[in-house]
């Protein structure tokens, strides 16, 4: 490792802040999205007439599908590119989020729905590899008790502050 007189060691550092950040704000987007089913179902009992039986299907899959997608992805990450992987399963579920506001059809719902699951569960196994990767191993503990404690507290906030 650089030394901290060294300029490689502030630029390591400043690559170590973005790639932090980066991580933080793109694990918020992830779980603010898993959490918005939740604000929705007052509107999808209103709107589209839904049963609590039918909301609970539709849970069901996308839970069902996340602990799957969290194992898979967890495996995935190993062998991918888990910076490839953090950002197309983000896409994947800003795609599916936007789509499901176009549904209307239940089983359609709770298909797009699973589908956003598994690609929630691709969210946190990238996200510790890269923390692994950029910081040392009594860091990371640190960092991610940081990242999952924080972005509790921002979705928490947000939809206080929104909602």
């Amino acid at each position: 490792m650089a030394s901290p007189k060294d300029s490689n060691f502030h630029r390591y550092q400043r690559i170590r802040w973005t790639v932090f950040i980066s991580l933080f704000l793109g694990y918020s987007s992830y779980y603010f999205s898993r959490k918005s089913y939740t604000f929705a179902i007052p509107a999808l009992i209103r709107d589209l007439k839904l049963k609590k039986n039918e909301l609970g299907v539709i849970t069901s899959g996308f839970s069902a599908m996340y602990g799957l997608g969290k194992f898979s992805g967890g495996l995935l990450s190993d062998t991918l590119s888990p910076r490839t992987m953090f950002t197309a399963g983000m896409f994947l579920t800003g795609v599916i989020n936007i789509t499901i506001g176009f549904t209307g059809n239940v089983w359609l719902l709770t298909f797009l729905w699973s589908v956003n699951g598994s690609a929630q569960g691709c969210g946190w196994p990238p996200c510790t590899k890269l923390l692994r990767e950029w910081f040392s191993p009594y860091e990371v503990a640190f960092y991610c008790l940081f990242v999952c404690l924080f972005v509790c507290l921002f979705v928490f906030l947000f939809f206080c502050l929104f909602f």
